[in-house]
């Protein structure tokens, strides 16, 4: 911004015909954007983004929420740029700037072998859900006697090796690392 006593230049570079508020990634930090990496600043630094944010409502109180909006900071005289370090964006009609978790789907499954015996002689009886199947199943005889049934269950649960499983309904693509920045 420039005075000149009675009246108020806005000189902007325009070159890339970006729009204030505007996020993209970057290989570097160009003149006239600030990284979107969560940091406190000066409101005053940033007078024409805090406007934009203004007008248009982007403020939030819980950033770890809502990673993709604008910390209110200390309310006056600091804000806190969104976080897109390390995100993907995701186009969605509602939730808008709400931080999403890396996860994948979970992966469930069990197989049940029962051994059975009863007055006409044993056999074993198998199911399997989930992430596993029957390929070969024996139910002739094992032995003749008694009347007790004796089980044993193998299960399978991808979430007990690693957290990441089961936190999500998609799976996370391969992609590019760049900086993110807006534009102010």
């Amino acid at each position: 911004m420039a005075h000149d006593g009675t009246v108020t230049w806005i000189i902007d570079d325009i070159r890339d015909c970006t729009p204030i508020g505007s996020v993209r990634g970057s290989l570097y930090l160009p003149a006239g954007y600030i990284k979107a990496n969560g940091a406190t600043v000066q409101r005053a630094d940033y007078p024409r983004l805090v406007a934009w944010v203004e007008a248009h409502s982007l403020w939030t109180d819980d950033t770890s929420a809502n990673a993709g909006l604008f910390g209110r900071g200390d309310g006056s005289t600091t804000m806190i740029v969104p976080n897109w370090t390390d995100r993907m964006a995701q186009y969605a009609a509602d939730g808008i700037g709400a931080a999403v978790e890396a996860g994948l789907p979970n992966i469930t499954g069990g197989y049940d072998l029962g051994f059975v015996i009863g007055q006409s002689g044993a056999g074993v009886q198998t199911t399997a859900r989930g992430a596993l199947t029957i390929t070969n199943s024996d139910t002739a005889p094992l032995y003749g006697g008694g009347n007790n049934t004796y089980r044993s269950m193998v299960g399978f649960d991808a979430s007990k090796s690693n957290a990441v499983y089961g936190k999500s309904a998609t799976v996370q693509p391969a992609a590019i690392k760049l900086i993110p920045i807006i534009r102010y």
